[in-house]
């Protein structure tokens, strides 16, 4: 009667721990995906870092900036350029926000040095804004100046619209500064700013339509710490 009773006794009472052992399981489950995913988590924020069709030597240099301008030469060697705009919205996700056609200096990428009429190739801040027009409604800092912007170049006023490049500039002055943070020989005053017709050169600058400045403008968030990736295509996807 009692071993009956013993054994009805260990029978209920494994009965009741089987949650508890199915709960400890969990948790010690739980706990041993938790120490491993860290380094998947920061596998997927690295990879989330350049957004689509960025080779991977970018990453970390875009890693602090949540909206990226892609100036894709996509020819190389020419000044033709294809400018994206990208927004990161989380773990490997950037919203292409739009895209537009553009043209680079005359004479290709590589800038080095003031007359080259090359494009400087690299990373640059985007902070300073200003134009011929009012403000069109961006957050940077933007001088307004009918005077300092008012050239004009095949009937088109192609300084109507302008964001510094931060290419030689000193961030926090405007685009018609011509302080440098280095020696004025490197070149200085690099823009995106409106080219003229639908193919266009430039000394070095990146110009687009006005359609697409006035959107580049009103797009750009200074909490996002934008910045334009601007280079040959075989440089953009390059990676290491």
């Amino acid at each position: 009667m009692m071993l009956g009773f013993s054994r009805r006794f260990k029978l209920r009472h494994a009965a009741a721990l089987l949650p508890i052992v199915a709960m400890v399981a969990t948790a010690a489950l739980i706990q041993s995906s938790e120490a491993a995913s860290p380094s998947v988590v920061t596998a997927r924020l690295v990879a989330s870092y350049a957004p689509p069709g960025v080779g991977a030597y970018w990453r970390n240099i875009l890693k602090t900036h949540s909206q990226v301008i892609v100036g894709d030469g996509i020819y190389n060697n020419t000044n033709v350029i294809q400018l994206t705009l990208w927004t990161y919205v989380g773990v490997n996700k950037w919203r292409n926000d739009g895209s537009y056609t553009a043209s680079g200096g005359a004479n290709g990428w590589g800038k080095t040095r003031q007359g080259d009429r090359k494009s400087p190739t690299g990373v640059y801040g985007l902070t300073d804004a200003g134009g011929y027009y009012p403000n069109p409604g961006t957050q940077l800092p933007y001088q307004y100046s009918p005077h300092l912007y008012s050239y004009v170049y095949h009937n088109v006023r192609v300084f109507s619209y302008v964001v510094s490049i931060n290419y030689n500039h000193v961030v926090g002055t405007p685009p018609s500064s011509t302080r440098t943070p280095g020696p004025y020989s490197w070149g200085s005053q690099i823009w995106l700013h409106q080219r003229t017709g639908l193919v266009g050169t430039s000394l070095g600058c990146v110009g687009t339509t006005r359609v697409g400045m006035v959107r580049i403008l009103r797009w750009l968030n200074p909490k996002s710490h934008p910045v334009i990736l601007m280079a040959p295509h075989s440089t953009i996807v390059r990676a290491r």
